[in-house]
């Protein structure tokens, strides 16, 4: 069976069939797709949405005071439905003539592999809007307008909602050549065939002031791993309603945005912050109930990119410029990977200095 037809099984069993009927929107994209095709070529996308209310009236009868529950859900069933074909009649009506007069634009868009992430998506912003603005689509795309110096009628511009329709397809299209490069070239975006990795490579032994570190290099991906080592006296204690008393390895993950030259909020923790120590966590907590280590595992890891390089920013006063380089950034980086965390509290309840501060230092 197919994923598609899968999820549209699954839909017909778990759905709400008030709000949306399958068997409903296939009969009525048979009988009515063709009405809603004509719609749109004699007045436009935004102007042809006034075919939904007028099929509605013949479809379905409107509310009055008699009207029962099978009424109302007969008129949100097709209405639903027919919205439904409109979006769908409204896509196909864009994407034929993008497909046609800029598909070789989007398919050497994505044949350039040797550009960086960065420049291709620049790129094909670039080129989406150019679409936007030069695609001629068989059918009303706006008012028309006046030169109010010569008098002459001047090209219609798209609506909005044309517009809109527009780049939608060219997402839509792109996609499908991208997908198409991956799944039957056999080619990722990058270059690299289905069956070729980047190249890895892995230090150890980076900071020298921790128990343990390594740098596992992934192609651009970096990961800073330090390690200390405790007693199994000072893991740390877990106060709440489940079964676990006691956590001898905590792991925290760090993966802020200017890491790999991106600006972003730097408010409470992420998915990958979360899950990554998590899953880890596990792994190692088997082992240590299995006796095979008796001491208390702190890790703390950083994600950073090869080619790092962090964002500019400036900050006027008085006339003066300040601004941060990326040296001082990585170097700033790489110490709070290697600091303890001070959200982690050890089992010692004294108010003398933590030991697990002593190893780091």
């Amino acid at each position: 069976m197919k994923l598609c037809e899968a999820q549209e099984d699954l839909r017909r069993q778990a759905g709400k069939p008030k709000w949306l009927d399958l068997d409903l929107v296939a009969e009525l994209e048979r009988d009515q797709a063709h009405a809603i095709w004509e719609r749109i070529q004699q007045a436009g996308i935004k102007e042809s949405g006034t075919v939904v209310e007028e099929l509605l009236a013949e479809l379905a009868p409107p509310i009055t005071m008699e009207s029962t529950d099978d009424d109302i859900q007969r008129r949100m069933q097709v209405k639903s439905a027919l919205a439904l074909l409109l979006e769908k009649q409204r896509a196909v009506a864009a994407e034929g003539p993008v497909r046609e007069q800029f598909g070789d634009e989007l398919k050497a868009l994505t044949d350039a592999e040797q550009d960086s992430k960065a420049l291709k998506s620049a790129k094909r912003q670039l080129l989406f809007d150019r679409i936007v603005e030069g695609v001629d689509l068989p059918f009303p795309v706006g008012g028309a307008s006046v030169d109010p110096d010569a008098g002459e009628p001047l090209p219609a511009s798209k609506d909005s909602q044309t517009r809109s329709q527009v780049k939608k397809a060219c997402e839509s299209i792109y996609k499908d050549l991208v997908r198409q490069k991956i799944a039957v070239d056999k080619r990722r975006p990058d270059g690299r065939g289905a069956e070729e990795i980047r190249p890895i490579e892995v230090e150890v032994g980076v900071n020298p002031r921790a128990h343990g570190s390594g740098l596992f290099t992934r192609g651009q991906t970096q990961i800073l791993s330090s390690l200390t080592l405790g007693t199994a006296k000072e893991g740390q204690r877990i106060d709440d309603l489940s079964l676990e008393e006691e956590r001898r390895y905590m792991h925290h993950y760090n993966f802020p945005p200017y890491s790999v030259g991106e600006t972003g909020f730097m408010r409470g923790p992420k998915r990958r912050t979360t899950s990554r120590p998590t899953r880890s966590g596990r792994r190692a907590s088997c082992a240590a109930r299995s006796g095979a280590t008796s001491a208390t595992v702190r890790s703390r890891s950083g994600r950073s990119r090869r080619s790092f390089r962090a964002r500019t920013t400036s900050r006027t006063r008085s006339g003066s410029s300040r601004r941060r380089s990326s040296r001082t950034a990585r170097r700033r980086w790489a110490q709070s990977a290697a600091r303890p965390s001070r959200s982690w509290t050890p089992a010692c309840r004294s108010r003398r200095r933590s030991p697990v501060s002593r190893w780091a230092s």
